[in-house]
């Protein structure tokens, strides 16, 4: 666990820095990092082009991942080529 090895254990028992799983989770909506690293990896991945305004740090994350992942594609079509197909095709 990330919070276990980020402080000690006199710490954790005292709870000074600990945070209960309910409230992590509020905060994770309330920022809405799940849906920044989604829209970031979608623009990395078939996009290939960075929405210059979404300065949320975790759409930065997850732009580099998508563009990592469509790296390791290893595919030859540039991304306008994949959008013009379409999905269901």
């Amino acid at each position: 666990m990330f919070l276990v090895s980020c402080i000690s254990y006199p710490e954790l028992y005292e709870r000074k820095y600990a945070m209960n799983l309910i409230q992590l989770e509020k905060a994770i909506k309330e920022h809405k990092i799940v849906e920044n690293i989604k829209d970031g990896i979608a623009d990395g991945l078939l996009h290939g082009e960075r929405d210059d305004t979404k300065t949320h740090h975790y759409y930065k994350v997850g732009y580099d991942y998508g563009c990592v992942m469509f790296d390791m594609l290893g595919t030859s079509v540039c991304r306008t080529e994949i959008n013009d197909k379409g999905i269901d095709e």
